[in-house]
Formats: structure tokens, C-alpha cells, sequence
């Protein structure tokens, strides 16, 4: 589950990417690693988002900008792409203003710079506009939290232990389910072969709660406090069961339009994926993106 918003790092509203987390109903190899190992022959391009609540960074000092020494920002920036990544862009944002800095490459065919506004994945920030539409459904009276999931996913999570019947939808926001995460059955090596091999191949919601399944809980639902990315799947499958429409489709139509947030979208499935498409951006589509 992710979405992808254009990140223009001269702007306060500029996005992070993130790998395993925000998986929940997109295919899990299209998200990409975003790894620390050696340079491949295809761009891979990280981008951090800090917020500083306390004190923002300080000037680079003194001196002529031929001579300035580098800012820790761009020190640190310029130390994430000496490890290997191919291109990195950073956003801090503080109640000073907003600091960016750029390392590397944007294409190794060309040496384009990283650019200043291209799309980044958002990663498992997704999360957090599933859940609000989850909310926005409990406030039309539509569903409960205090509803299990498997009055709305009925016989979805069952084995090894796991049981929908005793497990609610708040638990699956609050990931206090006890579930298991999937990410390790789909992404079994976490090495750049690893990621090379897996990176295209999709699996459905369905397959990947049967990959969390064989699996037992880490603990009785409501005892405990796990972060799990299974937890956030099943919300979006039951987004779709309240409503008729994935996920994807619902954050577009209640969050994402009525915000203008033009240029924030779920991406489609393959190795162009990060490009937008009419069906994500158009205001008058209904199609899930």
C-alpha cells in the first residue's frame, strides 16, 4: 500500500519514500528498495523528510560560496550516496523554514542531477490516509471499530492461531491485532540479488494475508503492541467491503481531491509505475488508481 507524491524538495510539502512498511494493496516488488548497497545499472533515488520540532540546522558559516565548507545537512546527504546510493534528495523541514540538499545522480545514462520535484514513494505515510478513511466511514455509521474483521472479511484470517472473529478494526489500526507481517514470505532476501529477483512480482491483498497466515500471532489480540504492515492490508480490504471500492479509489475521492493534492497519486503496476496516469490525477475519474 503506497502512494506516490511529487516531491519537490523546495517545498514544505515535499514527501519521504520508504520500502517495506507502506506496503498494504499495491504489489510489494513495485514499491522498490530504496538499498544501501552498490550502484545497479537502473537509478534508485532516496528521499528524506525530517521534521525538526526543536531547533533547525545552522548555517554552513562563513566565507565566500567558493570557499564555504558544506552544510552537515549536505555532509550527511553527500554520506548516504557515498554508500552506494545512486541519487539522494533530503527535505528538513523546522519551524525555521525548510532546508533541502541533493547527492548523485538522477539518471546514470545521462548524469542528470536528482531533480528538485520528481515523484518519490510515500511509503508507509499511506497508512495514515487508509486509516483516516477508515474513520470517515465509522462517522457515517457505516461500520465500528469494535466490528471484527471477520464480520466484514468473513474466514480471511484463520490458522495458526490467528482468529478474525476475536480480532476488531481498531486493533488493526492500533496494530494491537497480534497478526503476523507478510513481508518476509514476499520478500524472503533482503539482499540487492534478493531485491533484483523479487522486484516485479505481484501479489494480491488475498496472497499476501494467506503468506501472514502461516504464521503464528505474536501474541492474544489486544495484549500486546506489534507493528505489523498485515494489519493495514486488512483494512484495506475492508475499505473495499464497506464501500465497494479499493482503497486507492476512496483516499482519491475523500482525501486527495477535495485536498488538491494534484500531484499525489497510487501508481500503477511495473517498472513505470512511478510515472502518473489519467486514471490517478484526472478530478473527474471514478477508476482506482
Amino acid at each position: 500500500m503506497a502512494l506516490i507524491r511529487d516531491g519537490d524538495c523546495g517545498k514544505p510539502e515535499a514527501e519521504t519514500s520508504g520500502w517495506p512498511d507502506g506496503w498494504s494493496d499495491t504489489p510489494v516488488s513495485r514499491l522498490g528498495r530504496m538499498s544501501m548497497t552498490r550502484r545497479r545499472t537502473t537509478c534508485r533515488t532516496v528521499t528524506i523528510v525530517a521534521a525538526a520540532s526543536l531547533v533547525a540546522l545552522g548555517p554552513a558559516g562563513s566565507g565566500t560560496a567558493a570557499t564555504a565548507r558544506p552544510s552537515p545537512l549536505q555532509q550527511d546527504t553527500d554520506a548516504l550516496h557515498a554508500e552506494g546510493v545512486t541519487g539522494v534528495s533530503v527535505t528538513l523541514e523546522t519551524p525555521e523554514g525548510v532546508r533541502t540538499a541533493r547527492s548523485g545522480v538522477g539518471d546514470l545514462s545521462t548524469g542528470r542531477p536528482v531533480p528538485r520535484n520528481g515523484y518519490v514513494r510515500i511509503g508507509s505515510t499511506t497508512k495514515t490516509f487508509v486509516a483516516t478513511v477508515l474513520l470517515q466511514l465509522v462517522g457515517e455509521g457505516r461500520l465500528s471499530l469494535d466490528d471484527t474483521v471477520d464480520s466484514w472479511l468473513p474466514g480471511v484470517v484463520h490458522g495458526q492461531g490467528n482468529d478474525g472473529r476475536r480480532i476488531t478494526l481498531r486493533q488493526l489500526l492500533q496494530h494491537t491485532s497480534g497478526l503476523p507481517d507478510y513481508v518476509g514470505d514476499v520478500v524472503p532476501d533482503l539482499s540487492a540479488a534478493g531485491y533484483r529477483e523479487n522486484r516485479w512480482t505481484t501479489y494480491t491483498s488475498e496472497e499476501r494475508v494467506a503468506f501472514a497466515m502461516r504464521h503464528p500471532p505474536s501474541f492474544a489480540p489486544g495484549t500486546g503492541w506489534k507493528y505489523s504492515n498485515t494489519n493495514y492490508l486488512l483494512v484495506g480490504m475492508v475499505i473495499k467491503a464497506v464501500t465497494g471500492h479499493g482503497w486507492e479509489q476512496e483516499v482519491q475521492d475523500r482525501i486527495v481531491r477535495p485536498l488538491g493534492l494534484t500531484h499525489t497519486f497510487a501508481p500503477a503496476t511495473g517498472p513505470t509505475s512511478l510515472a502518473p496516469t489519467p486514471a490517478t490525477t484526472s478530478s473527474s475519474s471514478r477508476a482506482a488508481p
